[in-house]
């Protein structure tokens, strides 16, 4: 998953003084423990940090480089009180990406506590941010910030800042390889346009990686696979003192293969012959919370689980039936009763995303006054389409009681494709 990793730079505590008469040397030192200044937008105007009367985390781009940050996810690691969940309406993927602070949990997947941000253009998924390739900072501010960025903002808001065009024109490559068919491939141009109160930056990335579950179901196939291109531009322009304009557009295109999900079940699962496709594995009462008014927990003999949920087992699961097949592949074909067209949307097992945004804003200041007016505009473009297995078990060798002549109406196996799309 492309993801971003944030936290509070340390910073390095001034040095106490000890009153004695100042020398050019005291003078020199006193400069040389002297706090960089960390400016952040978090009240929709630049401060200082550590001016600004809000629970804020920072993680500027040269930190970003540095720790060699690729991921969204990573921020949950480095935030306390901060969590990124791809769990959500029982699938295991990027379909509904979620940013908790504090413990306030939304009710719904489809709603959110915690307002999400380019440059304070709000987005209209938590998946934008994952887009931002070399961004200039990113800003996570804790606690209710309803009167600055609206109500979804109750527990929290996450603002990435992007890098603004240099003067001069300069680039960077960056590459990464890794196991797993793991690559990424990210890079950025920019430099002055036309004259110097114009600049350009175009950066793009391309990321892939294969799953770490091997699908049971499917030999050959690996669950959890995820494939991502980025293109983004942004113009600035300040043609005359005080005022600044940046207008900011982006593409995500997402291509990912099955979820990583698998069944634990609490009840032996066995195909048409009587063979055993997925154990029972629900526990025993050694050492465990028994369930109440019960004796034991023998596996096999209670359809619930008691205790701590065991783990897979091993070569049962993950094991889904994600193989494509005509039905299915005639059923996605015709966009009727979609959300997402059929030429747009997925094809088979797995999901397809696109994300568009882009935005315009313009910051003038009056003179000495020391007011800035700000416009902020943009436009939003998001859709996912995905198919799951939403039984998560290897049910193919099931025969379809329905379908006994193996009619084409119907499959002769069992199967449970489920079709989301939004």
């Amino acid at each position: 998953m492309l993801l971003r990793k944030f936290l509070l730079p340390t910073l390095s505590a001034a040095t106490m003084l000890i009153a004695v008469p100042q020398t050019a040397v005291a003078a020199e030192d006193a400069d040389a423990d002297a706090l960089d200044e960390i400016v952040v937008t978090a009240r929709k105007r630049a401060e200082d940090i550590l001016q600004t009367p809000v629970a804020v985390s920072v993680l500027t781009g040269a930190d970003i480089d540095a720790k060699g940050i690729v991921s969204l996810s990573d921020l949950a690691n480095n935030t306390p009180g901060l969590q990124i969940t791809s769990v959500n309406s029982g699938r295991n993927d990027r379909s509904f990406q979620q940013i908790t602070l504090r413990g306030l949990t939304p009710s719904r997947t489809s709603s959110t506590l915690t307002a999400t941000f380019i440059d304070g253009v709000p987005v209209s998924s938590a998946n934008a941010l994952n887009s931002v390739t070399r961004p200039e900072r990113v800003e996570v501010l804790k606690g209710p910030q309803s009167a600055y960025f609206g109500r979804n903002a109750f527990a929290g808001a996450v603002n990435v800042v992007n890098k603004e065009p240099g003067e001069e024109l300069a680039g960077d490559i960056s590459v990464m390889g890794g196991s797993r068919k793991n690559w990424d491939v990210q890079g950025s141009l920019e430099g002055p346009l036309f004259s110097d109160k114009v600049g350009f930056r175009i950066s793009g990335r391309s990321f892939s990686k294969d799953g770490g579950w091997d699908n049971a179901g499917v030999p050959g196939q690996t669950l959890g696979d995820q494939s991502t291109d980025v293109f983004s531009l942004m113009l600035s322009a300040q043609p005359v003192e005080g005022l600044k304009i940046k207008l900011f557009g982006m593409l995500t295109q997402d291509d990912d293969g099955p979820s990583p999900e698998g069944m634990v079940s609490s009840w032996e699962l066995r195909n048409n012959a009587g063979v055993l496709n997925v154990p029972a594995l629900s526990g025993s009462t050694a050492g465990t919370v028994i369930v109440p008014r019960q004796t034991n927990c023998t596996p096999a003999t209670r359809a619930w689980f008691c205790g701590a949920i065991p783990d897979l087992a091993p070569g049962v699961t993950p094991g889904q039936n994600t193989a494509d097949f005509s039905l299915l592949s005639a059923s996605l074909a015709s966009s009727r009763n979609r959300v997402v067209s059929a030429e747009d949307g997925v094809k088979g097992y797995g999901l397809v995303g696109e994300f568009k945004h882009a935005h315009l804003t313009i910051d003038w200041d009056i003179g000495q006054s020391g007011f800035t007016l700000s416009s902020l505009t943009g436009v939003n473009d998001y859709f996912v389409s995905e198919v799951d297995d939403l039984d998560n078990w290897n049910s193919a060798s099931i025969t379809n009681p329905s379908n006994p002549t193996g009619a084409a109406t119907a499959t002769t196996f069992w199967s449970f494709p489920f079709l989301v799309e939004r």
